[in-house]
């Protein structure tokens, strides 16, 4: 396995740079979708969103 191969399932293999790149837009996108849950719904925000943004 080489250093930079964090992937290797049947042939498709991910480099790390890939690999953290993808990981850092899933984080941002889940970041949005969270903001947008707790600014449209106050009401009814999970207990953990209201905590983080307040």
């Amino acid at each position: 396995m080489k250093r930079m191969d964090i992937l290797n399932v049947s042939g498709f293999s991910v480099s790390y740079a890939e690999v953290r790149q993808f990981r850092i837009l899933l984080v941002q996108f889940q970041a949005l979708q969270w903001r947008f849950v707790y600014e449209h719904s106050r009401t009814a925000a999970p207990p953990i969103v209201t905590r983080y943004y307040r």
